[in-house]
């Protein structure tokens, strides 16, 4: 029968013409992924049972249907989560959603003109006396989860946009360095996502230092997706608006968006998290597999 997509006829044209997905051709380049994916070596054999064609056309999106890319992209992927087990080893929905509750991080429900998704994270909610960065970043990487089950959000990507501030220095220790790098190399090298703009605002100057950390292992091409900008409220509102839009921004943001669609996002992504929990149950054999502890 062949992978059945569900895209718009608008996200199909975006994605024939900016991410070369051919409809009839893309059976084959599936079907040629899943046969590179199960000659690597690099990918771990009870990974395979991951690799459907829901899976797989992921990568070859973000990848613009370049298979070479592709593969590789999965092999990092998969060696990521060997190197990561702080993130994945316990990989519920249940660990981060105190996290979510408190608004660390939203999808914002109305898209841009160009199809891109927001997706907003307030770093002051971050408490780190009750959770390691490690949760932090496994909340975004299930929030990501999440988004990618809709299609159109695997073409059109999204931007992330965060506001720093409310953190004292007193953060900075908590900031692992380790992971912070390991997190930019899952955006840039590993994730099958879009990310296709970076605005971070309202940042204290210890930030900007930790940012430059994150930026030394990321490519040109993502680094020049980042925008910084300091407190100056007026100007960085106008910016928001001007990038993003107010219909695609929480209030506290200038936007308009209500706390009434912050509690459907959550009640949301808590209905789909055993369908995403599902997807990782490899995990475990992984981790055993490799002898990591977790």
């Amino acid at each position: 029968m062949g992978f059945v997509t569900n895209l718009s006829d608008k996200d199909a044209r975006k994605a024939l013409e900016e991410l070369n997905e051919n409809p009839e051709t893309r059976d084959e380049k599936i079907q040629e992924l899943r046969r590179l994916c199960l000659d690597s070596p690099k990918i771990p054999e009870v990974c395979r049972e991951r690799l459907d064609d829901v899976f797989l056309v992921r990568f070859l999106r973000v990848s613009k249907f370049d298979l070479d890319r592709a593969l590789n992209r999965l092999e990092n992927y998969f060696q990521l989560q060997i190197d990561w087990p702080e993130n994945f080893g316990d990989f519920r929905f249940e660990t981060i959603k105190p996290l979510l509750e408190a608004g660390m991080s939203q999808l914002m429900k109305k898209r841009g003109e160009d199809g891109m998704s927001t997706i907003c994270f307030r770093a002051k909610e971050w408490d780190y006396e009750k959770y390691p960065i490690s949760m932090v970043y496994r909340a975004a990487t299930f929030v990501f989860e999440y988004c990618l089950l809709d299609e159109s959000f695997q073409i059109n990507g999204c931007r992330a946009v965060g506001d720093m501030s409310g953190l004292s220095f007193a953060y900075m220790r908590h900031m692992e360095i380790r992971i912070v790098k390991m997190w930019a190399r899952a955006l840039d090298k590993c994730l099958p996502v879009r990310t296709k703009s970076m605005i971070i605002f309202n940042q204290p100057s210890f930030i900007v230092m930790i940012f430059k950390i994150f930026q030394m292992v990321m490519s040109k091409k993502m680094r020049e997706r980042m925008q910084m900008f300091g407190k100056n409220e007026g100007s960085v509102r106008q910016i928001l608006l001007e990038n993003v839009g107010e219909e695609s921004l929480p209030e506290d943001f200038g936007g308009t968006v209500t706390q009434e669609e912050a509690k459907k996002f959550l009640e949301d992504i808590e209905e789909k998290a055993p369908q995403i929990e599902k997807s990782f149950s490899y995990l475990q054999k992984l981790y055993e597999k490799s002898g990591t502890e977790l």
